[in-house]
C-alpha cells in the first residue's frame, strides 16, 4: 500500500467524521428527546492493500552517459491492478544544493510500501573517497599537453569529468587535479599550471633506441638526447652533421650537481692529438692482398692499418713492399699509452741470428703410415730445426741391412732446451724390450704335420729374435721321448728386456736331473713345489772391488738346502744376475747365478 494513498484516504475519512459530527450538532434540537436513538457510525473506508512480494529485479535502461544540467532518474517497478508494471526512467532538471534519491520499495511486515524519489539536501563535500580514475590517455599533439579526467563532486555525488587538451605553456607545466582527505572529508584541488623546475631533480630516462647507422660519407651521426622542457624530460632525436676539417663532435650529457642535474649541450670541438679508444679489428684482406701479390710478384707485403685522421679512425688498405736482406718487414700497431693509444709506425728490423737449438718440444709428427715393403725398411719423417724454426723432413725407405738395424732419430730436452739425436744404422739389440706377440694359430698345420709323421710328439711353434725383431718359427715334429715330457720354451721378464728359455725334456720319475749346461746358467730341475721363503741374510759392509751374491735355496736329495751368501769379485763390463726358481709346468726350475 502507497504511503501517500493511504496518508490521503485517512484524511479524508476524517474530515468527512469531522463534517457530520459537526452537522449532526448544529441539527439538534435545544430540548433532548431521550425517546429517539442517535444515528449509526458510516461504515469504514476499503482497505488498499499493496503487493506481498518483492518487486522484479531493476531493469537496465541505456541512456546517455552525463547530461549537462540534469540528473537521469532511473525507472522503477509500479503496482497497478493487482501485478507489477515497469515505468520508465525521465531527466530531471538539476536543482541546486540538492541530491536526487532513487525511489525504492521496503518490506513493511507481510507487505512492501513503496517510497518514492524525492530531492534532499546535498552534502557541500564527500566524506568517501572517489572511485578509482578512469582510462583516460589522450593521444600526443604537438604543442599542447593533455590533461586527464578527474572526478567532481556535484549535488551529493561523483561526477566524471573527461580530460581535454591545453596548450603548452612556455616555462610552466600542468599540476594535475585531485583529492584530498582533510580531517572526514574529501577537498577537491583543481589542476593548475604552475611554474615549471628549471632544474631536474632526478637523473634522465634511459636513451630510446635509435638504431644502428650505417656510415655516412662527409656526414658524422649525433646520437639523440633528453632534453628538460616545461619541468619534464623530452626526447630529441638524433640527426646527421657535415664534418668538420679537425674538429670532432662531443656528444652532450646529463651531470649531476648538488641536489639536480645539469646538461652540457654537444659540441665541436678540437681533435685529440691521440684517440683515448682502441681502433676497430684490422679489416679482412684476404681477397686484396691475393690481387696485390699477383700484380707484384716477389715482393713482400704490408697489412692494412687505421690510421688516425679527423678526429677517427681510417682505414688504409695494405700494399707490396720491396723486401731486404737480411732484415724482416714489422708492421705498425697500436698501443696503450698513459689512458690513450699511440701507432708504432711500421719498420725493417735487422734479422735476429737463429737460436741453436729450440726451447719448446717439436710439433707432433704427421701420420705417415706406410705398407710393408719387402727387403726394405721405413725410415719415419721427423721435426729439424732450422733457421730458428721446427721445419719436417718427410720419411723415405732404406735397403735392409743383415748386420744392423735403424735406430729412430728422436728429440731428447736437455735442460733449458731440446736436443736431436738422429737417426742410424746400429747393431741389433741382443734381447728385446717388448714382449713377442700372440702365438699363431697352428691347427691346420699340425693336422697336416701329424698326419705325414704318425707316432712322433709334436713341438709347438714359437717367436724367435732374429735381427732385432722377432719372427715366427713354425712348429714341427720331434723324436718320441720314453718316460719324458716335455717343458714347452717361452719369454719370460728379465729386468729391462725378455729372455726365451728353450723347450727341454725331463723324466716322468720325480727323481731330479741335471740337465746339460744352458747359455751362460746352469739349469737344475726337480721339485714340484716352490721353494720356501728366502732367509734374512744381512749383507756386510761394502767389499772394494767386490759384490755380495746373496744366499739362495737349491734342490738336494729331495729337498730345499739354503746356500749360504757370498762375495764375488768384479767383473768389467759385467753385471751380476742372481740365481731364481721359475714354474714350468708342474715343477719348479732352477737358474743358476751368473755374469751378463
Amino acid at each position: 500500500m502507497r504511503v501517500r494513498l493511504t496518508s490521503w484516504l485517512l484524511s479524508a475519512t476524517l474530515g468527512a467524521t469531522l463534517l457530520g459530527s459537526v452537522g449532526s450538532v448544529a441539527a439538534q434540537p435545544h430540548t433532548r428527546d431521550h425517546r429517539t436513538q442517535p444515528p449509526p457510525p458510516p461504515p469504514p473506508p476499503p482497505v488498499v492493500r499493496g503487493p506481498t512480494s518483492a518487486p522484479p529485479p531493476s531493469k537496465v535502461e541505456q541512456h546517455d552517459a552525463r547530461r549537462r544540467g540534469f540528473v537521469y532518474v532511473n525507472g522503477h517497478w509500479d503496482w497497478k491492478n493487482n501485478g507489477w508494471v515497469w515505468m520508465t526512467g525521465r531527466w530531471e532538471r538539476v536543482r541546486a544544493k540538492k541530491h536526487w534519491h532513487d525511489a525504492r520499495w521496503e518490506q513493511r511486515g507481510s507487505e512492501w510500501v513503496y517510497v518514492d524519489g524525492a530531492w534532499d539536501d546535498a552534502d557541500e563535500r564527500p566524506r568517501t573517497p572517489p572511485p578509482p580514475p578512469r582510462e583516460d590517455n589522450g593521444a600526443p599533439r604537438n604543442g599542447f599537453i593533455y590533461v586527464k579526467g578527474y572526478w567532481e563532486w556535484e549535488n551529493g555525488g561523483y561526477e566524471w569529468e573527461p580530460g581535454h587538451y591545453e596548450a603548452v605553456r612556455q616555462n610552466k607545466q600542468w599540476r594535475e587535479a585531485h583529492w584530498e582527505q582533510r580531517g572526514n572529508e574529501w577537498v577537491f584541488v583543481e589542476g593548475a599550471w604552475v611554474d615549471a623546475p628549471r632544474y631536474p631533480t632526478t637523473p634522465p630516462p634511459p636513451p630510446q633506441n635509435e638504431s644502428a647507422q650505417p656510415p655516412r660519407t662527409g656526414f658524422v651521426w649525433q646520437p639523440g638526447f633528453h632534453e628538460w622542457r616545461n619541468g619534464q624530460y623530452v626526447w630529441v632525436s638524433g640527426r646527421w652533421e657535415r664534418e668538420r676539417a679537425d674538429s670532432t663532435w662531443v656528444e652532450g650529457k646529463w651531470e649531476q650537481r648538488g641536489d639536480h642535474w645539469e646538461f652540457v649541450a654537444g659540441h665541436w670541438g678540437s681533435c685529440p692529438k691521440y684517440p683515448s679508444s682502441p681502433p676497430p679489428p684490422l679489416q679482412d684482406e684476404a681477397a686484396w692482398r691475393a690481387k696485390v701479390q699477383a700484380q707484384r710478384p716477389g715482393e713482400g707485403y704490408q697489412i692494412g692499418y687505421w690510421a688516425w685522421e679527423n678526429c677517427r679512425y681510417k682505414w688504409m688498405p695494405g700494399g707490396a713492399v720491396g723486401r731486404q736482406t737480411g732484415k724482416h718487414f714489422v708492421p705498425g700497431e697500436w698501443v696503450a699509452v698513459n689512458g690513450h693509444y699511440e701507432f708504432r709506425s711500421f719498420h725493417w728490423e735487422q734479422d735476429a741470428p737463429a737460436p741453436r737449438y729450440p726451447t719448446t718440444p717439436p710439433p707432433p709428427p704427421p701420420n705417415e703410415a706406410q705398407p710393408p715393403h719387402p727387403g726394405m725398411v721405413w725410415v719415419p719423417g721427423y721435426h729439424e730445426w732450422r733457421n730458428g724454426a721446427y721445419a719436417w723432413t718427410p720419411g723415405h725407405w732404406e735397403k735392409e741391412r743383415t748386420d744392423a738395424m735403424w735406430i729412430e732419430g728422436k728429440w731428447e730436452q736437455r735442460g733449458d732446451h731440446w736436443e736431436f739425436v738422429a737417426g742410424h744404422w746400429g747393431p741389433f739389440p741382443k734381447y728385446p724390450t717388448q714382449p713377442p706377440p700372440p702365438l699363431q694359430d697352428e691347427t691346420a698345420w699340425k693336422s697336416k704335420v701329424m698326419s705325414q709323421r704318425p707316432g712322433e710328439a709334436w713341438q709347438p711353434g714359437y717367436w724367435d729374435w732374429q735381427q732385432g725383431r722377432y719372427k715366427w718359427m713354425p712348429g714341427g715334429v720331434v723324436g718320441f721321448h720314453p718316460n719324458q715330457h716335455m717343458v714347452q720354451g717361452g719369454w719370460v721378464p728379465v729386468n729391462d728386456h725378455y729372455e726365451f728359455h728353450q723347450t727341454y725334456y725331463v723324466k716322468d720319475a720325480p727323481t731330479p736331473t741335471t740337465p746339460p749346461h744352458e747359455g751362460q746358467g746352469g739349469v737344475h730341475h726337480g721339485p714340484r713345489s716352490a721353494p720356501p721363503p728366502p732367509q734374512n741374510e744381512a749383507p756386510p759392509a761394502a767389499r772394494a772391488g767386490f759384490i755380495w751374491v746373496r744366499g739362495h735355496y737349491q734342490w738336494v736329495d729331495d729337498k730345499y738346502v739354503w746356500m749360504t751368501g757370498r762375495w764375488e769379485r768384479e767383473r768389467a763390463a759385467k753385471h751380476w744376475k742372481d740365481p731364481e726358481w721359475q714354474q714350468r709346468g708342474d715343477e719348479w726350475i732352477f737358474i743358476e747365478g751368473h755374469w751378463d
